[in-house]
């Protein structure tokens, strides 16, 4: 073997101990600073929706508790004043709910986060779930980045058929937010 292999294999093996740990001590530190969050979804409502932050003229962060709230509109579009909520967080910090017309709050209990496949087992499942999560962000034509987050709600039937899903760039999507609004964002 020659030294640089040797030198390769050293520093690839050193990598795999340290990052972990560096990460370890990074999520930890996150995990305490990342509020709870509850998202408020309209009753009935199937399809995408996302949350774009930094918006100066989105809703003020609203919070129960320690939670941030998050109340989704019907067209499945939220814009907010505030930063994201980055970092790690548990699972049981985040809660899912639909929204009657009374106020009355259903909670949707089943979550997906990999991939779904066609099978007739899914196609049968009834449960309403939420699927994706996460924090992106994306650069749209008016030339500026703004976070996102971004899910999907429905059977996973619903999910396969695409029923309610919109995509980001279309004009269910940022197309319909006027200019005005991206650009103080990015001057922001």
């Amino acid at each position: 073997m020659n030294n640089l292999t040797l030198t390769s294999i050293t520093w690839t093996l050193l990598g795999c101990l340290l990052i972990p740990s560096l990460s370890s001590c990074a999520r930890d530190t996150k995990e305490t600073s990342r509020d709870a969050e509850i998202y408020l979804i309209p009753e009935g409502y199937v399809g995408s929706f996302y949350i774009l932050f930094n918006i100066p003229q989105g809703e003020p962060q609203e919070y129960e508790a320690d939670a941030r709230v998050y109340e989704i509109p019907e067209d499945g579009m939220l814009m907010m004043q505030s930063d994201p909520n980055e970092g790690w967080i548990q699972s049981n910090k985040i809660d899912f709910f639909f929204v009657a017309p009374d106020g009355t709050r259903t909670r949707i209990t089943e979550r997906w986060t990999t991939s779904l496949k066609d099978t007739p087992e899914n196609r049968m499942d009834e449960h309403v779930t939420v699927f994706g999560g996460g924090i992106g962000v994306f650069e749209p034509i008016r030339h500026c980045q703004i976070t996102e987050t971004n899910f999907y709600v429905g059977t996973k039937a619903q999910a396969l058929d695409g029923q309610g899903f919109f995509d980001l760039f279309s004009e269910r999507g940022v197309e319909q937010i006027p200019d005005e609004i991206f650009l103080e964002a990015c001057t922001k």
